[in-house]
């Protein structure tokens, strides 16, 4: 079973505190890059041979196409 990040179930929080939705991160660049600099902080636990994509990038990728879907 895979491990589930703190640090990831944290900025999923703190998105849902705030109110922060997927117009307001559209209008804000420093704001996409302070997430992404959070989302490569999440421990990558996987095995280095099976890396293909950087989870910060895969954690992006999946938290905006989440974003947009409320």
């Amino acid at each position: 079973m895979a491990k589930r990040s703190t640090k990831l179930q944290a900025l999923h929080d703190i998105f849902d505190e705030n109110g922060i939705s997927a117009e307001t991160i559209e209008r804000n660049d420093a704001l996409v890059e302070k997430i992404k600099k959070y989302a490569d902080t999440v421990s990558d636990y996987r095995h280095p041979s099976y890396v293909r994509h950087l989870l910060g990038d895969i954690i992006m990728i999946t938290f905006f196409c989440n974003t947009g879907k409320r």
